[in-house]
């Protein structure tokens, strides 16, 4: 039987509703509870700090975004946080994010944000500010990565809707990314049945790391099975 997917909406809707009452997959719970508007998200719902190192309460939090019809996200600046949620389960899954980035008009040689997932075929997620950079997969080292959607197209406080579908019995991954590009005009990058190699099916724990130099929002994200 196909598990429910529990959206934003709904959880504005339903208020308070734990990580262990949905499944052994993860989706964020972009509400006031059991989060609170202008407070780290550490310590909650499963989110901790990477390493010591870089402990910083205002890294992670949750607030009202101005230029997002007041909506809540989680901005992150300079960023090094953790989700340990369990392992995906079944032949198919499905990650999807929504998010922004407020970025200088500058050829900065850093990536920017990266969103790991243990065990996924596409080792990252990664925006990175500079002319040779843009929206796309990572290696998964921070040093390479294949554009999807060039530096020069992406709008600086504008979101983005990415989303993966991984299907193991095909061993291959679908991308889509939608939005607007930076001249206001619509953004729909598909690409299909992009080909990987796996002898251990599901994603389990993820990571985000951000630089001080752009910050990012994130509205959404879910990682689950289907």
């Amino acid at each position: 039987m196909k598990k429910p997917t529990v959206t934003l909406s709904a959880f504005l809707a339903l208020g308070v509703l734990s990580m262990s009452s949905l499944r052994a997959d993860y989706t964020v719970p972009i509400a006031d509870p059991p989060f609170s508007l202008g407070k780290s998200i550490i310590g909650i719902e499963g989110w901790e700090h990477r390493v010591d190192a870089h402990k910083n309460e205002d890294a992670a939090r949750l607030a009202r975004v101005r230029w997002d019809e007041g909506r809540p996200a989680i901005i992150l600046s300079g960023a090094s946080i953790k989700n340990d949620f369990p392992k995906t389960e079944g032949s198919k899954a499905r990650v999807s994010l929504r998010v922004a980035f407020l970025f200088p008009q500058a050829n900065i040689e850093l990536q920017q944000f990266r969103l790991l997932i243990g065990g996924a075929p596409f080792p990252e997620i990664v925006f990175q500010s500079n002319k040779d950079g843009g929206l796309g997969i990572g290696d998964g080292t921070g040093r390479k990565m294949d554009v999807l959607v060039p530096y020069s197209e992406v709008k600086s406080r504008s979101y983005y809707t990415i989303t993966v579908l991984v299907d193991y019995d095909q061993m291959a991954y679908d991308v889509t990314i939608s939005g607007v590009k930076a001249d206001g005009s619509p953004l729909n990058f598909e690409r299909k049945g992009v080909g990987f190699e796996s002898t251990n099916p599901g994603m389990q724990g993820m990571a985000i790391i951000t630089a001080n130099s752009v910050r990012s929002y994130i509205s959404q994200l879910s990682i689950e099975s289907l």
